[in-house]
């Protein structure tokens, strides 16, 4: 059975359409963690204060920075993974 070479192109969108999904996934993982911790702190925040914790603080200065992060960090070491990968595996092939 013969083993067809892929192109090029074929074998950049493939690691694109990778790293974006995951990256993708991680970053909504983060993002929803950031959000649970945030809203946990704001809760015990307010049980400490006694006053009715806001939120939207939950979202502004926890969860979005966590989301950001965890983008910028999965996104930069999954297109050094994908690319080693591919290299790899093209040269072996």
């Amino acid at each position: 059975m013969e083993v067809r070479k892929k192109s090029k192109i074929q074998i950049v969108l493939e690691v694109g359409v990778r790293v974006l999904l995951v990256t993708a996934v991680f970053t909504l993982l983060a993002f929803a963690i950031g959000l649970f911790c945030g809203i946990g702190a704001g809760v015990v925040y307010g049980m400490l204060r006694h006053v009715h914790p806001d939120m939207t603080m939950a979202y502004k200065f926890v969860a979005a920075p966590f989301g950001a992060i965890a983008l910028v960090v999965t996104f930069s070491i999954m297109l050094v993974y994908e690319i080693r990968r591919a290299r790899l595996t093209s040269r072996t092939s």
